[in-house]
């Protein structure tokens, strides 16, 4: 069986919709909206873990690059480049792109398919999805077996 992602809650006051936030809009995830997100977030992820496992090093890749596109986005919201993601890239499609579950973890952490297709965006970094998101996959890194 597939290792279950258990990811820590995001910080105060990041799945508030309009108290505690910055923005004031009600687009945050709030109480249970929060817990359904990382559900979800951990079924694609167990997709993830369930088509690579035993190869635990590809596993460790796809998580980390996962990762790491959404740590980018909360340590730098205003820039752009750290928004979309080439879904062309050849270093992203073989870490992450290739593998169900991946493009399903994106869109639930915000990322959108832009017209053409070829871009996931996530036009308004939603702070708290994305807090959610880091978590689950901290989470499921803490639990993964060595490769």
């Amino acid at each position: 069986e597939a290792p279950r992602a258990v990811g820590p809650p995001p910080p105060a006051g990041a799945a508030a919709g309009s108290e505690g936030g910055s923005s004031g809009s009600s687009a945050g995830v709030a109480g249970g909206e929060a817990e359904e997100l990382r559900v979800e977030m951990e079924r694609a992820l167990e997709t993830i873990v369930g088509g690579l496992a035993p190869d635990w090093g590809a596993c460790g890749a796809a998580l980390r690059a996962l990762r790491t596109v959404v740590s980018n986005i909360l340590e730098h919201p205003e820039e752009g480049k750290y928004r979309r993601v080439r879904l062309s890239n050849p270093s992203f499609h073989q870490k992450v792109g290739r593998h169900r579950g991946a493009l399903r973890f994106l869109e639930l952490a915000r990322f959108r398919r832009n017209a053409d297709a070829e871009v996931l965006e996530c036009e308004r970094a939603d702070a708290a999805a994305l807090y959610v998101a880091r978590g689950v996959l901290e989470g499921a890194l803490e639990v993964l077996p060595s490769a």
